[in-house]
C-alpha cells in the first residue's frame, strides 16, 4: 500500500487531499453548494431529498427552508444528530490517539481491519462513524 492510501502523518494527508479531484471542487463555494444540494437530492430520507431537489433546481433558497415548520424541525434534528456524531468521532479519535501514544503509526492491518482493536471486539459501521459494540 502506498503513502496516498495509508498516510503516516499530517503532511501525507495534506498532500493526498491537495492531489484529489474533490479538492478542486470543494475549494469553490458554489461548487460546494451544488455538491451539497446534489447529496441532499439523492438522500434516501424523503424530506432531505425534497429539500435538496428544490435547492438544486433553484425553486427554493436556503433561507426559505426555515420558513417551513417541517423543514425547520428536520434541519434542527439533523444538526443535533450531526453534533452527536461529531462528538462520537472526537471520542473515537481521542481513544485512538491515547491507544497509540507511543508514536507508532497506525491505520489498517493487513486484512483491512482496524488496528488496535482488542481481541474479539467487533467494530460496527454506522455511517460515517464507527461504533464499537
Amino acid at each position: 500500500m502506498d503513502q496516498a492510501e495509508n498516510p503516516r502523518d499530517i503532511d501525507d494527508v495534506r498532500s493526498a487531499v491537495a492531489e484529489s479531484p474533490e479538492f478542486e471542487e470543494l475549494r469553490d463555494a458554489s461548487s460546494r453548494r451544488r455538491a451539497l444540494y446534489r447529496l441532499m437530492a439523492e438522500n434516501p430520507d424523503p424530506l432531505w431529498r425534497e429539500m435538496g431537489q428544490q435547492l438544486r433546481d433553484g425553486r427554493m433558497r436556503p433561507a426559505e427552508m426555515l420558513s417551513t415548520p417541517e423543514y425547520r424541525e428536520h434541519l434542527r434534528a439533523g444538526m443535533a444528530d450531526g453534533l452527536a456524531r461529531f462528538a462520537q468521532l472526537v471520542g473515537v479519535v481521542d481513544e485512538h490517539l491515547r491507544a497509540h501514544a507511543d508514536g507508532e503509526p497506525s491505520g489498517l492491518d493487513a486484512e483491512g481491519g482496524a488496528e488496535g482493536n482488542p481481541p474479539g471486539e467487533e467494530v460496527e459501521d454506522q455511517g460515517p462513524i464507527l461504533r464499537r459494540r
